[in-house]
């Protein structure tokens, strides 16, 4: 006589072959979902930025991992409101951290191999502070550095001032409340120009070091400045902006002026034309003999006025 077969351990067979089938198939779908995302990292940094930080308006292209804690991007683009003007630029950008970093809102190393801010009336647009929050977080970058860098600040109206210069930096500990504002931070400027409109530029500086820290900033400090090489023409043009500045000081409240701690200036040759039809120009070189230090901006005109 035939007996029917136990159907119990066949079910068993069918579970157990269950999460080896959805193990192969993972093992299947993560790495192609893994060789997706690298392929549309671009799209998906784009996507995420603008998502959660829509102003002001950036652009990141070709974003690659290098490994699990590097990433590098061809080029960084800020733009103004209207997204007609680049505002920063930076290209050749490689970015340190790991995936806990990154859920600490921290960096560890941002290194910069060319970078380029222009500076004007939409810059101030595109980066008005956001209203305070409690989900705004702060990111901290342990090291951030620039190989090359150039700065363009351009006011708005017919005689505004134009400040062309290159630049690189150095900065450490940036971020948190307890770094970023009382640690000492300098950059080093060259080949600056400041013009007056169309005019030549009647300030070129060859070497600037400037040291700071945030916290002094906010308060209108400077802790050093150091100026080497360079020149300086006083004309009608550069007195009649003057004149036109202190009258509208006078008009207004005057604003509290900047403080420095240390001035240093060594062979800026000065020279105060248009002083008249029968007048030759006067031409000198402004060096101070030793660092002055504890200067308003109007103390550091006197004392360098009588150097």
């Amino acid at each position: 006589m035939s007996q029917t077969p136990n159907a119990a351990p066949s079910s068993r067979k069918k579970f157990i072959r269950w999460p080896f089938i959805l193990l192969a198939i993972l093992l299947v779908i993560f790495p192609f979902s893994l060789w997706m995302t690298l392929q549309h990292l671009t799209k998906i940094t784009n996507w995420t930025v603008s998502r959660f930080a829509p102003n002001p308006h950036i652009r990141f292209e070709n974003v690659t991992l290098e490994n699990f804690q590097t990433t590098h991007i061809g080029k960084i683009a800020i733009y103004s409101t209207d997204k007609t003007k680049v505002l920063i630029e930076a290209r050749d950008v490689t970015v340190t951290a790991s995936i806990t970093d990154l859920v600490k809102n921290h960096f560890r190393n941002v290194d910069i191999a060319e970078l380029t801010i222009n500076i004007s009336e939409e810059f101030q647009d595109a980066f008005k502070s956001p209203k305070k929050s409690d989900n705004n977080s702060v990111w901290t970058i342990d090291h951030l550095k620039c190989d090359y860098g150039v700065l363009d600040v351009q006011e708005s109206g017919q005689d505004a001032i134009h400040l062309n210069t290159k630049f690189l930096l150095d900065l450490k500990n940036l971020g948190s409340e307890s770094s970023i504002f009382k640690n000492s931070h300098s950059i080093t400027l060259w080949d600056g120009k400041v013009n007056l409109g169309p005019d030549d530029p009647f300030l070129t500086l060859d070497l600037l070091n400037v040291a700071f820290s945030l916290d002094q900033l906010k308060v209108k400090y400077l802790r050093q400045i150091d100026v080497t090489g360079g020149t300086f023409v006083f004309g009608n043009s550069l007195r009649h902006k003057a004149l036109e500045k202190q009258t509208t000081a006078t008009a207004n409240s005057a604003p509290s002026p900047w403080m420095l701690g240390q001035l240093s200036v060594k062979n800026v040759n000065t020279k105060i034309t248009d002083l008249g039809a029968s007048v030759p120009d006067i031409q000198f070189t402004i060096q101070t003999p030793q660092p002055l230090y504890n200067l308003s901006a109007s103390a550091a005109e006197d004392e360098l006025s009588t150097t």
